[in-house]
């Protein structure tokens, strides 16, 4: 074998080998974006949920301008508002295109799974203060409502 012969076997090879890291690569990406974008949507949805729950419960007891929180002047409006405005901006269709399209870089999956996480803990405190007010709504025996 001559020398020629052995730098295009080594650069087939080589070759080869490059194509297959690059798809593994790619395939991982796709995979990790997939996840990302479905984690954003599930998300999304549970904000939607949450809202229409909110709603539901501002109009059962009819508190739109009750008092929401102990500590501040927060009106049910105001807050449902808050929370509209939150998933239309925070889960609107530009934040998911942005997603789609973010490089996946180790730093950027950080970032990304770190906000995921923020927005899924977030809803996690809303939940629990939306069972708080629901327990705080419900009438009492004498029939009077009683708000905190």
């Amino acid at each position: 074998m001559d020398l020629a012969t052995i730098i295009i076997i080594l650069a087939t090879v080589l070759a080869g080998v490059l194509y297959g890291v690059n798809k593994f690569i790619y395939q991982r990406t796709l995979t990790t974006r997939s996840h990302l974008l479905t984690k954003f949507l599930e998300i999304k949805e549970k904000n939607i949920a949450f809202r229409e729950e909110l709603e539901e419960l501002i109009v059962k007891y009819d508190a739109w301008g009750k008092t929401a929180f102990t500590d501040t002047d927060t009106n049910f409006v105001e807050y449902l508002e808050i929370v509209r405005e939150k998933i239309e901006i925070e889960f609107s269709e530009s934040e998911y295109t942005k997603l789609s399209r973010l490089p996946l870089d180790k730093v950027s999956i950080a970032e990304c799974k770190d906000k995921l996480r923020y927005h899924r803990d977030v809803l996690k405190a809303l939940r629990k203060d939306l069972n708080l007010q629901r327990e705080m709504l419900q009438p009492d025996p004498q029939g009077t409502i009683e708000f905190g």
